[in-house]
């Protein structure tokens, strides 16, 4: 039973592959007898002139052949495919004779010949205008690639190069920091004696408590501008501030021992007097300046500019230093330029005119420096 199965499988296979086998060899045979044909048409149209049909035919059977041999081993298509070759390479050469130019399968005069060439030419020329064009595009986007790659990089060194700057600016910040919280008590310590003279003088004080006072003040104020000047910390406002309305109330005591001095001279009088006026106006001077000193300590230097409250943003004060405040003269010969003897006055030189404001009654104001804003 089992030899009788594998018997007629057999039978199956065979017969399927000779099946396969003939319908191959059917196929090629029939692509290879009609090529053959198209060469034999091709041949006769040649005999006759007609050439253009001849070419036509030989391609076609190029084509078939082709086919043909690839459907199949056999050598018959590829001879074909050899002897159309030769019958065109023949042809053209009948061609020429007639003054015909094979041209993309196509037979053409001369004229029309180098008229496809010149397309032809043209079309080249256009197609390498089209590569120009798109290789120049291409290099534009990669310059463009180029380009936001070195801003991104420009960008990132940027933001790195900020926060480097902003990183040393908070270590600055935190030094200036420390700094002036070294420098705030040693302030303060001035701030308090011109607050206590400030406050001696609301009540009343006399001629020699005020000079022990100026002394507290003159110890206190030495050793702070030598710690202020180590440490680089004399253009600060509140600095300033203090230094002024010290000198302010140093200028006063010596306004007032002027006045004392001047009360056992005779004809001293209008000296008592100006110097009274000096001190007078010292002492609320000095007062303006530990006010402000205190407001800018409290608010460690960040004081919004304002309008100066002295010069009221004239830039200019009278000059405490005239016969009378603001009136340009000299304080010693009330603007003569004599001396009680007759002779040159010896402050002014003769010219009649203070030499502080240099007669003009007004010096540059001692709050904002003449800015007419503080600070």
């Amino acid at each position: 039973m089992k030899k009788d199965f594998f018997r007629v499988s057999k039978v199956i296979v065979i017969t399927c592959l000779v099946f396969i086998f003939g319908c191959s060899k059917d196929t090629s045979l029939t692509l290879y007898q009609e090529a053959k044909q198209l060469k034999t048409e091709g041949d006769t149209a040649t005999q006759n002139g007609e050439l253009q049909q001849a070419l036509d035919k030989y391609l076609e059977a190029i084509e078939k052949s082709t086919k043909a041999s690839q459907k199949s081993d056999w050598m018959l298509p590829k001879i074909l495919q050899k002897d159309c070759k030769k019958s065109i390479e023949a042809l053209k050469f009948l061609a020429e004779k007639k003054d015909l130019f094979e041209y993309n399968g196509k037979f053409l005069s001369k004229e029309e010949y180098e008229e496809a060439l010149v397309n032809e030419g043209g079309k080249l020329i256009a197609k390498k205008k089209e590569e120009e064009r798109l290789e120049e595009e291409k290099r534009k986007l990669e310059e463009r690639k180029r380009e936001e790659a070195e801003q991104r990089r420009v960008a990132e060194e940027k933001r790195k190069e900020e926060e480097e700057k902003e990183r040393l600016r908070q270590v600055e910040l935190r030094k200036m920091q420390q700094e002036y919280d070294a420098y705030l008590p040693e302030a303060q310590k001035v701030l308090d004696v011109l607050e206590r003279i400030g406050a001696y003088l609301e009540v009343g004080i006399n001629y020699s408590d005020f000079g022990s006072r100026i002394q507290d003040l003159n110890y206190q104020w030495k050793k702070f501008d030598e710690f202020a000047m180590e440490k680089g910390k004399t253009g600060l406002i509140s600095y300033r501030m203090l230094k002024r309305a010290t000198d302010g109330y140093i200028l006063s005591f010596s306004s007032w021992k002027t006045a004392a001095d001047a009360a056992s001279k005779e004809f001293a009088i209008m000296e008592k007097l100006h110097a009274e006026n000096i001190r007078q106006t010292m002492w609320s001077y000095a007062g303006i300046f530990s006010a402000k000193a205190s407001l800018t300590l409290k608010s460690r230097e960040n004081v919004l500019p304002d309008t100066c409250p002295l010069c009221k943003g004239g830039k200019k004060v009278e000059c405490l230093f005239c016969a009378v405040a603001g009136t340009g003269k000299c304080p010693l010969c009330l603007g003569d330029g004599k001396s009680i003897s007759g002779g040159t006055c010896s402050s002014c030189k003769g010219s009649g005119k203070c030499k502080e404001c240099d007669g003009t009654g007004e010096v540059e104001c001692l709050l904002c420096d003449g800015k007419g804003v503080w600070p």
